[in-house]
């Protein structure tokens, strides 16, 4: 339901020197406690109830404000930690200046696993069905040759834009998928999650265009695997994709269906062509996008790309990098390369970020070929599955998920920045400075 409070002049006993204020909770709500300050503005306390399987995620109230009950504006998004006890607390700093304030929240039942993304702009996200005709089979339907993909991209927020779920309802709730991709309890708390991104959202136009970032999810792996690190992206002027491989647990197709691919760990290396394909494919359709699509025409820059691939999507991610000259860096998430046999021999001679985990130890070959402009870390306490956003910030959760998620999230902005943007902030001089968990840091 929607929760409106309303601050006016003619009575009440929450005084300020500007005006006398009314404050009054037209609907059930979360607002609670609101206080008109000395300052002229005003205290917003929100407050909520979150299930016991949920507590280790983040309550999210996108608060918007109205002068006259029509016109309503996006003013604020406040996370509230569910383990905490207290709510939390928004102070709005105009409301002073107005002779009357409305807001409102959507609802109190926003449930995120992601902080707040740090860049300037909001999020939209938008899911495609692409067709590649030159092949077909995916998902054990032989005249199947679509696949889907989810772009990210900085957007201008409007009212009434609720945060979009993290995946579609079939997946969420599809028990077997998350078991077989070894995380036992995600069904659990997947249907009531959502991100920070707005489905459908206005483009927000940056000058210069966007970059883009394109990713490979790893083995069986589905994309949206990705979210957090695409929100926070594009939240920095980057459009970001992912892809649902043909090899992926299980992917939702517009028209609601869930097809899932059956594959086996014996299958792995068969799948580098198509994979490889893929990618060159949604290339191929986000240039076509960026002439004709009515959405993102004239939006990327789609000579300055960067892959990255997670596990067996890492050796993907390469793989393009060295071979497409529009490519000019590549992430690398706890990559282990199989059948990326001609890149592990030849290098990939771009920029390379390669992250590992201490489960397992990495693979620094292609770090090692690297001359210059490559970057290999380890964090502290990871698993392999903890470098996608489905391991760190939801299975794992927690301040101990949030750290990892926080720092590998940090170095690839620094680095994309840096190799995409021409910005360097320094970080990785010493990255393991401001984030501990880095525990072994090599760069060339």
């Amino acid at each position: 339901g929607g929760y409106s409070v309303v601050a006016s002049h003619p009575t009440g006993t929450a005084t300020s020197r500007v005006a006398r204020l009314e404050l009054n909770i037209v609907q059930p709500s979360i607002f609670g406690n609101i206080r008109a300050l000395p300052d002229g503005s005003v205290s917003i306390l929100l407050d909520g109830n979150p299930s016991g399987r949920l507590r280790k995620f983040f309550e999210l109230y996108p608060i918007e404000d109205s002068s006259d009950l029509r016109e309503w504006t996006p003013l604020a998004t406040v996370l509230r930690t569910n383990i905490s006890a207290g709510p939390a607390t928004y102070l709005d700093p105009e409301a002073g200046k107005r002779p009357q304030r409305f807001y409102r929240t959507p609802t109190n039942h926003f449930v995120t696993p992601f902080l707040i993304p740090t860049g300037p702009y909001g999020v939209g996200t938008v899911s495609r069905l692409l067709t590649d005709l030159s092949r077909s089979n995916r998902y054990n339907i032989a005249t199947n040759s679509s696949f889907m993909i989810t772009l990210w991209y900085p957007a201008r927020l409007r009212a009434g834009e609720a945060p979009a779920s993290l995946v579609e309802p079939p997946l969420a709730r599809d028990a077997t998928t998350w078991r077989n991709y070894g995380f036992t309890s995600l069904e659990r708390v997947m249907p009531d999650l959502v991100g920070h991104a707005r489905l459908n959202a206005e483009l927000a136009r940056t000058d210069p265009v966007s970059p883009v970032v394109i990713a490979s999810p790893g083995y069986t792996d589905v994309r949206a695997d990705y979210a957090a690190k695409m929100e926070l992206l594009a939240s920095h002027g980057y459009i970001g994709v992912a892809i649902d491989h043909a090899h992926a647990y299980a992917t939702v197709f517009p028209d609601g269906r869930m097809l899932k691919s059956g594959a086996n760990s014996g299958q792995l290396n068969s799948y580098f062509p198509s994979d490889i394909r893929d990618v060159q494919f949604v290339l191929e359709e986000l240039t076509r996008m960026n002439e004709e699509d009515p959405v993102f025409r004239r939006s990327m820059d789609l000579e300055r790309v960067a892959t990255m691939g997670g596990s067996f999507g890492g050796g993907v991610a390469g793989e393009i990098a060295r071979i497409d000259p529009r490519v000019k860096a590549s992430v690398h998430l706890d990559a282990y390369y199989q059948a990326a046999t001609t890149l592990l021999q030849t290098g990939m001679g771009k920029p390379l970020l390669y992250t590992y985990s201490t489960q397992a130890g990495g693979l620094l070959t292609l770090y090692n070929r690297a001359t210059q402009d490559a970057y290999s870390l380890q964090i502290a306490n990871t698993r392999h599955g903890d470098f996608g956003d489905n391991g760190a910030w939801i299975d794992k959760g927690g301040e101990a998920g949030q750290r990892i998620g926080l720092a590998l999230n940090a170095c690839m902005l620094s680095f994309l920045n840096k190799h995409l943007k021409g910005q360097d902030d320094r970080l990785l001089d010493n990255p393991a400075a401001k984030y501990p968990e880095i525990v072994r840091f090599q760069k060339k």
